[in-house]
């Protein structure tokens, strides 16, 4: 028997599985019901991408983002109300590791002895501090420009 796997809050298909112990339709398990699938056509990527709604599977709109949440009433991902702010902490969490990576990789330039043999020490410092100054750029975090590293 195969059997779909539905988060029961959400109602939204979460796995689905064949099975060869005796599960029931309608059973629960660690807040999901188990929805027995004879008589549906082969086909997981569907009930992957289903609700389930009046006793029967329904295919999802596309999620527009991974911050909507399905809303079962509306039967409609829905945007949370902190949206944009959640849009632009991923956005300024990604730039920010961008600048670490590429300031770990010149700390070799910030050192006494650095400060003594290189020809363009001060180039490599102005670079330096112009990764750190990223997050005052008025495009950012979504229209960053990387200043260029020395020669």
């Amino acid at each position: 028997m195969r059997f779909a796997i539905v988060d029961m809050k959400s109602k939204l298909c979460v796995g689905v599985f064949t099975s060869l112990d005796s599960y029931e339709n309608g059973a629960v398990f660690e807040n999901n019901t188990y929805i027995q699938l004879d008589g549906y056509v082969e086909d997981d990527k569907f009930f992957l991408n289903s609700y389930y709604k009046n006793n029967e599977f329904k295919q999802l709109a596309v999620r527009p983002s991974q911050y909507h949440i399905w809303n079962l009433e509306t039967e409609q991902w829905q945007e949370p109300g902190n949206y944009q702010q959640l849009l632009f902490n991923e956005a300024a969490s990604k730039v920010k590791q961008e600048r670490q990576r590429l300031l770990t990789a010149t700390d070799w330039t910030d050192t006494v002895s650095a400060s003594t043999r290189l020809e363009n020490y001060n180039a490599w410092q102005f670079y330096r501090q112009q990764l750190r100054d990223i997050t005052t750029q008025e495009g950012y975090p979504f229209n960053v420009e990387w200043p260029a590293q020395p020669v």
